[in-house]
């Protein structure tokens, strides 16, 4: 019993130590455990950071591309919505026609390209907005073309403008003609001032796109657009040129360009207008259309006064074309009424007289004096000396 007892205490111890081991073990085990686990869980969570970063990244990037984008779409829609209120605002251009001048070719054909060529794609229309821009002999000279199909009747329709009107020594001939073949201005003429300076630079434009201003340029077309201009101008104009020749070169055409455009800006300025209102002024006072009397009077008083011995001798030694007698008019003259109707009627046709006053070398419709035939059912305007006693007549 006792051996039993001592051996169920030591069963006890031992198995209270197997335990205390066991719990050791237990303890140890978890221990180790719950580090394993302590790492395990820093992995992932150091992981899960790596990876909600990266996903951040991916998400911030992509929130990037697509507010770009976002952006770029709202620009265009912001574009095509400023265009369109543009189109409804802005009034509709207005296409410019063509006369059949060569001068005005260049900017119709710049015009139509603009307007109606770049956009509209049908040859067919193209061609009949061209036919229908144009007018007079450009018009009737392309008319035809819409009889070929669309493509080569546009085409030819185009050739033919440009063979007839858009080559470039026929548009460089028109602007040069305008020039040197146009009319005398006068000084106080500011709008034809101002109208050659502008056609002058357009020349200049036109002419230095085309190649052709060398031809402009020669002495001789310069001079005869300089006998154009007004005296005064002129004579400015001469001391520029001799300027110009002594600094060792010819005056060009755009030089005489340049002097005449500012010369018309300086006439047309305030002080200009005053000075040539002025001098149209003075001009008018010291003119028939002010005082035409008194120049009527004193031209034919100096006149008289400077030919007064000259009128005496002829006042004195005029004599009657009939009798080479001292009458006033050929109605006093003896010789003459005493000639038959016949003679009066060949003397009076011979010498040119008229038929109403017998005094003066005209007709008788356009005398000024009052018709001298006295008989009532007579209309006709005749002396009584070439006719019956007034029943006879002429």
């Amino acid at each position: 019993m006792w051996q039993e007892a001592y051996d169920e205490d030591n069963d006890i111890i031992n198995t209270n130590q197997n335990k205390g081991i066991i719990a050791e073990r237990a303890v140890s085990s978890r221990r180790n455990n719950i580090l394993i686990n302590d790492d395990i869980d820093i992995q992932e969570v150091s992981e899960t950071k790596a990876t909600k970063t990266d996903s951040d990244e991916k998400c911030e990037f992509t929130a990037g591309s697509s507010k770009s984008n976002i952006s770029s779409i709202d620009s265009a829609f912001q574009r095509l919505a400023s265009t369109l209120q543009e189109g409804f605002n802005l009034p509709k251009p207005e296409l410019l026609t063509f006369d059949g001048k060569p001068i005005n070719y260049t900017k119709f054909i710049k015009n139509f390209e603009t307007n109606v060529e770049n956009r509209v794609g049908d040859d067919q229309m193209r061609l009949s907005y061209l036919i229908q821009y144009c007018k007079g002999e450009a018009k009737s000279s392309i008319e035809d073309c819409v009889l070929l199909e669309p493509t080569d009747g546009y085409k030819r329709a185009r050739s033919i403008l440009y063979s007839r009107y858009g080559r470039s020594h026929i548009i460089a001939r028109s602007y040069i003609e305008k020039l040197v073949y146009g009319t005398q201005i006068n000084a106080q003429d500011l709008d034809s001032l101002s109208q050659l300076s502008l056609d002058m630079q357009k020349c200049e434009i036109t002419l230095s796109q085309l190649g052709f201003i060398s031809d402009i340029d020669n002495s001789d077309n310069l001079r005869k657009i300089v006998k154009r201009l007004p005296m005064h101008l002129r004579v400015k104009w001469v001391d520029i040129a001799h300027s110009i020749t002594e600094s060792g070169r010819e005056p060009r055409f755009t030089d005489l360009t340049k002097f005449i455009d500012q010369k018309s800006r300086i006439a047309a300025s305030m002080y200009g207008l005053d000075l040539t209102k002025e001098k149209a002024d003075i001009k008018g006072s010291s003119g028939m259309r002010n005082k035409p009397h008194d120049y009527v009077r004193e031209k034919v008083s100096t006149y008289a006064t400077n030919n007064l011995h000259t009128s005496e001798n002829v006042k004195h030694e005029q004599k009657c074309i009939c009798c080479n007698g001292t009458c006033r008019y050929i109605e006093f003259c003896s010789k003459f009424k005493s000639m038959n109707l016949a003679d009066r009627l060949k003397f009076v046709s011979r010498n040119r007289l008229c038929y109403n006053c017998l005094k003066g070398k005209h007709f008788a419709n356009s005398c000024r004096k009052p018709k001298s035939c006295t008989v009532s059912d007579c209309n006709v305007k005749h002396n009584l000396f070439i006719t019956q006693l007034g029943k006879t007549r002429v």
